[in-house]
C-alpha cells in the first residue's frame, strides 16, 4: 500500500490517497480520503 501525504502526515486528515499493487505492480486498489467529509471514494481493479 502507498499512501500521498500531505506534510508528512501517515494517518488522519493528511493522509490524502492510498493506493495498492499487486506483485507485477499493477494498480489494484485507489482510495480517496476527503478529510472532514463523508465523501470518501474507494475503487478496486480486478
Amino acid at each position: 500500500m502507498t499512501a500521498i501525504r500531505e506534510n508528512g502526515a501517515t494517518s488522519g486528515a493528511g493522509v490524502l490517497t492510498t493506493n495498492a499493487y499487486d506483485a507485477a505492480g499493477w494498480l489494484t486498489e485507489l482510495a480517496h480520503d476527503f478529510a472532514g467529509t463523508a465523501n470518501d471514494y474507494a475503487a478496486g481493479f480486478d
